[in-house]
């Protein structure tokens, strides 16, 4: 599996606005996993698992300490080489429908 360590920081001159944020994907032939930590205690843990070819299904926990929220996501990605479509929904009420297509190697666009 390959794996990645990501870091970033901002600082400006109000504490207050100073973020952080980590994160580690591992991805497999066939899933991807991931853990992030941003500031002020959110946390999220991701995994897509491929299913066909063409479609991976997978599920995105998170969690706010400060606020003491927990919340779960149902994903679906379809795709092909030059297009994809992916829906989200999720324990909040909220869902997320995406789509994008590649026209070349220079040009593409998406909808959100």
């Amino acid at each position: 599996p390959n794996v990645a360590v990501r870091g970033i920081a901002s600082v400006s001159g109000e504490r207050a606005h100073d973020n952080l944020q980590l994160d580690l994907d591992v991805k497999g032939s066939h899933s991807f996993s991931g853990l992030r930590y941003m500031s002020g205690g959110v946390m999220m843990a991701t995994h897509m698992q491929s299913v066909t070819p063409s479609l991976a299904l997978g599920s995105e926990l998170f969690y706010h300490h400060g606020r003491t929220i927990t919340g779960l996501h149902g994903a679906l990605k379809y795709g092909s080489p030059d297009r994809v479509f992916t829906a989200k929904a999720g324990t909040f009420g909220n869902v997320e429908l995406s789509y994008a297509h590649k026209v070349n190697d220079k040009v593409g666009f998406a909808t959100e």
